[in-house]
Order: C-alpha cells, then sequence, then structure tokens
C-alpha cells in the first residue's frame, strides 16, 4: 500500500508541493537576512553621514587633517558631487533588490534603476576628483579609489546592458556585485581603524604629513583645540623654516590614538588605502560567493525568487 492508503505500485509517490512562505517576495531566508544586514548597513550609514552634504557639516564630521584639502574648492565640489550622488544611489539599491517591489511595481524599478545608475557615474566622478586628497592621498589610497570607482562603473553597466538585452539573471548578478564594491567602503571604515590598532600595537608608526597642513590641524585651523598645547616649531622643528617653504616641506608624523590631533590623523590615515583593497577583495569574492551558492537559475522568473 502507499502512505496515502492508495494501491501498491513500484513508483513512489507523487508528494504535494511545499508552500513557503515570503517576506516582501524573499523565498529564500538565507536571502532575506543577508538583504536585511547589508541593506540595514547601508542605510544606517547613510543616514549617520547626510550633515557632510553641507560644507559646514563635512568640516565638522571629516576626519582631523581632511578639511585642510576640502576647504579648497576643487576637493570640495568632488566631495559634494560624490556624497550627493552616492547617498541617494545606495538607499535606492537597497530597495532595488526587494523581489516584491520589483515583481509588482516593474515601471517603478526601472525608472529608480535608471536614476541609481545615473548618479553612480557622477559619484564616481567625484571620487576620483578627491583621490589625490583623500586621507593623505597615498598611492594606495589613491589606486584603490581608482578601482574602485573602475569596478563600480564597469558593474553598473553591464547590469544596464545585459537588462537592455533581455537577460534578467546576468542583470541581477551585475547589479548585486555593483552593490557589493560599493558597500566596501562602509567595511573600510572600520577595517582602517582595526587594522591601525593592530600595527600600532606592534610597534611604533609614523606617516608623512605636510607643514603646511600640520600647522592648520595644530592651529585649530578645524576648529579642534590643540590638545598637545606644544608650538609646531618645537614639536616638529622642520617645519621651523620660512613659511614659503612649508608646502614642498614634510616631516614623519606618529600615528596613536591618544595623542594629539594630527597624531590621530596619522593613525587613520596609516592603513586606510590598504584597508580599502582588503575590504574591496573581501566584497567581490563574497559577492561570487554568494552567487555561486545560489540555486541555479534557469528562468526568468526565477530571479524574482531571490
Amino acid at each position: 500500500m502507499s502512505s496515502y492508503g492508495g494501491t501498491a505500485t513500484n513508483s513512489s509517490p507523487v508528494m504535494p508541493p511545499i508552500q513557503h512562505k515570503s517576506i516582501l517576495g524573499f523565498m529564500r531566508r538565507r536571502s532575506l537576512y543577508l538583504w536585511l544586514f547589508f541593506g540595514g548597513l547601508t542605510l544606517l550609514f547613510t543616514l549617520a553621514h547626510l550633515e557632510n552634504l553641507s560644507p559646514k557639516g563635512m568640516r565638522k564630521r571629516l576626519a582631523p587633517g581632511e578639511w585642510f584639502w576640502y576647504q579648497q574648492k576643487y576637493y570640495q565640489l568632488g566631495m559634494q558631487l560624490h556624497l550627493m550622488s552616492v547617498f541617494p544611489t545606495s538607499v535606492i539599491f537597497v530597495f532595488q533588490f526587494v523581489p516584491y517591489i520589483r515583481n509588482n511595481y516593474r515601471q517603478t524599478h526601472r525608472v529608480n534603476g535608471r536614476i541609481a545608475f545615473t548618479l553612480l557615474y557622477i559619484g564616481a566622478t567625484g571620487g576620483i576628483m578627491i583621490a589625490p586628497s583623500a586621507f593623505g592621498g597615498s598611492p594606495s589610497t589613491q589606486s584603490a579609489m581608482y578601482t574602485l570607482a573602475t569596478v563600480s562603473s564597469f558593474a553598473s553597466y553591464k547590469a544596464w546592458r545585459n537588462i537592455r538585452s533581455g537577460r534578467v539573471i546576468e542583470h541581477r548578478k551585475w547589479a548585486l556585485r555593483c552593490a557589493f564594491y560599493m558597500g566596501s567602503v562602509i567595511s573600510c571604515r572600520v577595517m582602517s581603524v582595526s587594522t591601525s590598532l593592530i600595527a600600532i600595537y606592534f610597534g611604533p608608526q609614523y606617516v608623512i604629513f605636510r607643514c603646511d597642513e600640520l600647522d592648520f590641524v595644530m592651529g585649530m585651523g578645524e576648529g579642534l583645540k590643540n590638545t598637545s598645547h606644544i608650538p609646531l616649531e618645537l614639536k616638529y622643528p622642520a617645519c621651523g623654516d620660512t613659511l614659503s617653504s612649508w608646502p614642498t616641506t614634510v616631516v614623519p608624523v606618529r600615528s596613536t590614538f591618544t595623542g594629539g590631533y594630527e597624531e590621530l590623523a596619522s593613525a587613520l590615515r596609516l592603513t586606510f588605502g590598504a584597508s580599502m583593497w582588503m575590504c574591496l577583495t573581501l566584497h567581490a569574492v563574497g559577492v561570487e560567493c554568494y552567487l555561486n551558492s545560489s540555486p541555479p537559475n534557469k528562468s526568468k522568473k526565477s530571479t524574482s525568487q531571490s
């Protein structure tokens, strides 16, 4: 006899399909949890930095030493272009990956996608503009920022090309890659502080600063209090020459989170470039692991169940 009380047969009984209850259109709980985690972090990070959109807020919230560069019109324009474009892009991206929205509001999904990709290109341009000054503008920092701008722009282009060609699955994959590449900036904030603390623990670390930049930070040019109470010329004798030589004179500044503001700036710059590279690599590998671990999609409809 079969398990349903019918006539015994050699074939296995046909089981009724299992009905999964979806939340926001997510059919797999893992995808829902990942969206809540990464999407939630993205929204929190964006909301916490909205004050940076104004020059006054930017000056207040930037790391010590950064306002020396961003008070200049070119870099300030680059930063504002970057933030005013990336912030709305990040918010749009979070909701673009909600299956319920893209399945029931397809036209809204299309329009938001075009807006997000357009803003992303503007934001990438702003990022390229500020790369020479961001956290000291070291070669590792600049190369990481240029790479991030390139790969995120390329991924968004591939997503657009694939949806134009009707390849929905490939469109989703490239859009997800683009979002994860961009998210490496958030991870970098934690990684840079952590790696700096580790490096400082194993011995003294130093970062090169220009004398005019040091004078700006220590002279309360950013509205900060000089906690060391030591004149620039005494703490850094090489900066005691004439003011005209300061832009070309550089000195090593010790990296520590417990000293003066210039030493805090040094600590924040110490591993920033390396941290960007590590986070970009981790995010790139992580998104590929996720895509390869997902069940194979054989139809356009299956993309809505992610």
